[in-house]
């Protein structure tokens, strides 16, 4: 489908980036066979998460602290460095992280893995513990852009 206007896909009911997406994934035949969409922030919101998994489709993305449906305790968190917190509901997992002083903290949003931390290798050759949703996230988004390959 071409957009050709604010009546694209006006059919289909919630945000127009959740549309896009479910047409997207309905039109590749990817929804209800258990796969793993990795998506940046322009595209991940907990409602598109809760129906991809009702669909039997994972979903882990970056998710903006001013996201609707956000728990406060989140949105005005003051992560410390290397310090994660958590946050479940259901089987939707929200991940905030600092790995920096000098970066902002960041929320992760995933229907498909557990909250914990993994030894990995920074870019210097040292091993750091960051949380396995981070680590997932890097791991598969490789590739996709170069600029916004990695996180952390």
């Amino acid at each position: 489908s071409l957009y050709s206007g604010k009546d694209f896909m006006e059919n289909r009911p919630g945000p127009f980036t959740q549309k896009v997406v479910l047409d997207l994934l309905t039109t590749g035949r990817c929804l209800d066979k258990g796969y793993h969409v990795f998506m940046d922030n322009f595209y991940t919101k907990l409602p598109l998460a809760q129906e991809l998994l009702g669909r039997k489709t994972f979903l882990t993305g970056i998710i903006n602290k001013n996201s609707l449906g956000l728990p406060k305790s989140l949105t005005q968190l003051s992560l410390n460095v290397m310090e994660p917190a958590h946050y479940r509901k259901g089987k939707i997992l929200v991940v905030g992280f600092r790995e920096k002083p000098t970066r902002k903290p960041l929320l992760l949003v995933s229907t498909a893995y557990q909250a914990g931390e993994k030894y990995v290798q920074n870019s210097h050759g040292k091993k750091v513990l960051k949380p396995v949703v981070i680590h997932k996230y890097n791991l598969h988004i490789r590739g996709v852009n170069r600029k916004d390959k990695s996180l952390y």
